[in-house]
């Protein structure tokens, strides 16, 4: 017996189409129980009526073609969308390059983005200071629908948790920040941190707030610039904040920064906190928002 219907509105990133899944409750079970194409113009007008992960297809739901399967997450072993030209784009639902899409509008959610300096200049205490101030902000913002994701950045980048809402699993995952266990230390290479983050930025439908901390002058300027510009090219309601802590150059942060208040050198790392709780206190008020 139904329980209740709901409905999520889906992007699929390979052909660029919408669609409407309908998601079931029965005997306690989520199941997504039908799909509908929906053209860009009603796509306007929908709002998705569920939270979470996309659950399992139910069986009479026709499988990918190409795949074979109707389980979560159907793709490739490189995780691309495997469906050929000319079959129906929505047959591979769940591959990788399927979305759900919520309305920010009505939920007021944002995906909010820490990158964070761990070059060799950062020592012990400057990223525990780091990884408190993001622990503080993200329980000042508690409630407002957000993703947080972590870029630990030197000679390389990478993330260390992406689009995380779980508070236990944000810490444990900081903890390996600081104590410089995630492989990314080295020089202060920043074009690495904004480079990592490009594809998600894009594929957003929601407003993207980047909160970038360096303790250091940068390898080079003119290439975090030109992967900064490139992130921002064409992209909606996207906010960078370029902190700098200790050894920072203010030229640059004011620079790569699109919120002058917040783009600027601060003092020392044990800073963070407070600079943090007053952005947090900023985009609660306006509903993240400048």
């Amino acid at each position: 017996m139904s329980e209740g219907k709901k409905y999520v509105k889906v992007y699929c990133k390979k052909s660029k189409k919408y669609g409407l899944v309908t998601v079931e409750k029965t005997n306690g079970v989520d199941r997504v129980t039908n799909f509908y194409e929906i053209d860009d113009e009603t796509a306007k007008s929908v709002n998705t009526a569920f939270e979470g992960e996309l659950p399992d297809v139910s069986g009479h739901l026709k499988p990918c073609v190409s795949t074979g399967k109707r389980t979560p997450r159907s793709s490739d072993s490189s995780r691309q969308c495997a469906v050929k030209r000319g079959e129906l784009w929505y047959q591979c639902l769940f591959c990788s390059g399927l979305e759900i899409c919520r309305s920010a509008e009505r939920t007021g959610g944002a995906d909010i983005y820490f990158l964070m300096d761990q070059s060799g200049s950062m020592e012990y205490h400057d990223r525990r200071a780091a990884a408190n101030a993001v622990k503080r902000m993200v329980q000042t913002l508690s409630g407002m629908n957000n993703t947080y994701s972590f870029v630990a950045w030197g000679s390389t980048a990478g993330y260390i948790f992406k689009k995380e809402t779980n508070m236990s699993k944000m810490n444990s995952a900081l903890s390996l920040y600081e104590s410089g266990k995630t492989e990314h230390s080295g020089s202060t290479d920043a074009a690495n941190a904004f480079r990592c983050i490009q594809p998600d930025v894009a594929s957003s439908h929601r407003p993207v707030r980047i909160i970038f901390v360096t303790d250091g002058y940068l390898d080079s300027d003119e290439e975090a610039l030109v992967e900064r510009n490139r992130l921002l090219g064409g992209q909606r309601n996207v906010e960078i904040l370029a902190i700098g802590v200790d050894g920072a150059k203010q030229e640059t942060l004011k620079k790569i920064g699109t919120v002058a208040a917040f783009s600027k050198v601060i003092g020392s790392s044990a800073a963070l906190t407070s600079t943090f709780e007053q952005i947090a206190a900023v985009l609660k008020k306006k509903g993240n928002n400048f």
